[in-house]
């Protein structure tokens, strides 16, 4: 657990030059540091616009057989014929980094379970390697602009007390069905509510998508209503209210 104490909300750093929106991530192989930002994708536009921001741990093995542990924050999952490769914010170079999947020897989830990859990446996160970087299922479960903002900010509120309570979990859950099921009659079957419960708990909030995410709630006084009153239901949800909790309620209404 240690290892993700520096990636609470507002810990990470910002990368030196936000003018350059889209460059091209390099290897980790190929380059040391790159100072640039790589640009949010839009809604549908790649697997990235729902596992952005998914972090872990990994244990990666360099093409001079150099071993190093990195926790990272997904931005891309991209796929050239056979090879894969896993485009992240790395924490530790603090930077941006692309890895390449078959060099990734573990996974360590935010609570310390290890993970082999192929494993992690198929059951976790439900990616399909068979037919390239696609998801088995649940596309349009956060593929919407109310939840493409506030899923991500529920699931920072659950986590900044250290810790995502299952209850809290469930309060997610109900909101992504209870929005779904309103604005396009479509209710989460079993395996879309495990698929969204195993995105929710590996999401991390960066100060600028916070920003990002209040903004847009600011023009949305409907849906920052109905994110309140399912903020509140889930800052009840384990009966402990936190002053980290307080604190970060404040900062989404201010």
């Amino acid at each position: 657990m240690k290892y993700f104490m520096d990636l609470e909300y507002g810990r990470t750093k910002k990368p030196k030059n936000p003018a350059n929106k889209n460059p091209q991530i390099p290897n980790e192989d190929a380059i040391e540091q790159l100072d640039t930002k790589v640009k949010r994708p839009r809604l549908g536009q790649s697997i990235a616009s729902d596992l952005w921001g998914v972090t872990f741990m990994i244990e990666y093995i360099d093409s001079r057989g150099a071993r190093s542990c990195r926790r990272v924050s997904i931005r891309d999952v991209r796929q050239r014929e056979t090879d894969l490769t896993i485009c992240c914010w790395c924490h530790e170079r603090d930077a941006y980094r692309a890895f390449k999947f078959d060099r990734i020897t573990n996974v360590i989830d935010l609570d310390g379970v290890v993970h082999n990859p192929m494993e992690f990446f198929a059951e976790e996160l439900l990616i399909d390697f068979k037919i390239g970087p696609r998801f088995l299922s649940r596309q349009k479960l956060f593929d919407n602009l109310p939840l493409f903002y506030t899923i991500p900010l529920m699931a920072g509120l659950s986590r900044t007390d250290g810790y995502m309570h299952p209850l809290e979990i469930d309060v997610i859950l109900q909101y992504i069905e209870d929005r779904n099921s309103i604005l396009f009659g479509h209710f989460l079957s079993d395996e879309e509510q495990r698929a969204a419960a195993s995105i929710i708990k590996r999401l991390h909030v960066d100060q600028e998508f916070f920003n990002e995410a209040r903004d847009w709630l600011e023009t949305q006084p409907t849906e920052a209503a109905i994110l309140a009153r399912y903020a509140v239901r889930l800052v009840n949800a384990d009966e402990v209210l936190a002053d980290s909790e307080v604190e970060y309620l404040h900062r989404m209404k201010d």
